[in-house]
């Protein structure tokens, strides 16, 4: 009886010890790439990085859509190359602390307020959600066209 008390007590403890941590969600804003001519999601070349930041989050991948970390601050901006041609994105926010479980603890949510562009590469932006909640849906639709932004001498 004894033996298997201890048994018991040694199978316990370890089920106690066991990890409970869970990733928490994360919340990232959704860019779509759109073709301004057409309407279509189109495929670009793109390179993303933080204005201020030592992080460059795409480096030449080509993508139809990508989600952007967005801080606490309540105001990003980010460096974007589109094939080959640059533009700057702002994206103004207000981040709130959400408290998921004890398994996965705090993580920011954003209510974007404003959206502003340079536009070289980028025609015209189409907030949406403003609300990011997750990694899962759409929240910009970047039109982009097919001019470079750069002007020849002829």
């Amino acid at each position: 009886m004894k033996k298997i008390f201890i048994a018991l007590a040694i199978i316990i403890g370890f089920a106690a010890c066991e990890e409970v941590y869970d990733i928490p969600p994360q919340s990232q804003v959704q860019m779509d790439f759109y073709d301004f001519e057409t309407g279509r999601t189109t495929n670009t070349e793109l390179w993303i990085k933080g204005y201020n930041r030592d992080s460059i989050w795409a480096d030449n991948v080509t993508v139809s859509s990508y989600p952007l970390p967005l801080s606490s601050s309540g105001r990003d901006t980010f460096e974007l190359m589109m094939d080959s041609v640059a533009d700057m994105l702002i994206i103004k926010y207000n981040s709130v602390l959400d408290y998921e479980s004890m398994a996965t603890g705090f993580y920011y949510t954003y209510d974007i307020d404003s959206v502003w562009h340079t536009s070289n590469k980028i025609e015209s932006i189409i907030l949406t959600d403003t609300l990011v909640t997750d990694l899962t849906h759409e929240n910009i639709q970047i039109f982009i066209n097919d001019r470079t932004g750069y002007t020849s001498a002829d």
